[in-house]
């Protein structure tokens, strides 16, 4: 009986289907932009106010998760994605499209480096490996 389960579970390990990458769809993004020599204020009345502005015009953008982070020189905005969006990479792309735009037409104050968009922060595959024992102690 044990050597017909072991062969059963074998045969089974070798047909199962597996899939070696699964695709993971990362919803969420990061808009990094430099402006030295200003104040934390001055980066979020002068800078962050517009990236937020250019941010929320597109529908794909879930609004209530998205935030912004300003601090002397430097603001950073987390982004989330709608959970209907199929094509994230699109997504980005136009993004980065539309924010060079605003770069070009001065739309940011002199001095701003940037905005850089990082959407592939969180590229990753993950491995599960579970050992499971169970375990019995018998007492006197």
């Amino acid at each position: 009986m044990t050597l017909g389960l072991l062969l059963a579970g074998t045969q089974a390990i070798l047909r199962m289907p597996r899939m070696e990458d699964p695709s993971i769809t990362i919803r969420t993004g990061i808009v990094v932009a430099f402006y030295p020599g200003a104040t934390s204020d001055q980066v979020e009345s002068q800078l962050a106010k517009k990236v937020e502005d250019r941010l929320f015009k597109f529908a794909e953008v879930r609004k209530e998760k998205t935030y912004s982070t300003s601090r002397p020189g430097l603001l950073f905005v987390n982004v989330e994605l709608q959970d209907s969006v199929k094509d994230a990479d699109e997504f980005w792309s136009k993004l980065r499209h539309d924010l060079n735009e605003a770069r070009t037409e001065g739309e940011f104050p002199p001095g701003v480096t940037g905005p850089i968009v990082d959407s592939d922060f969180g590229d990753t595959v993950a491995l599960l490996v579970a050992v499971h024992g169970i375990a019995t102690v018998t007492g006197n």
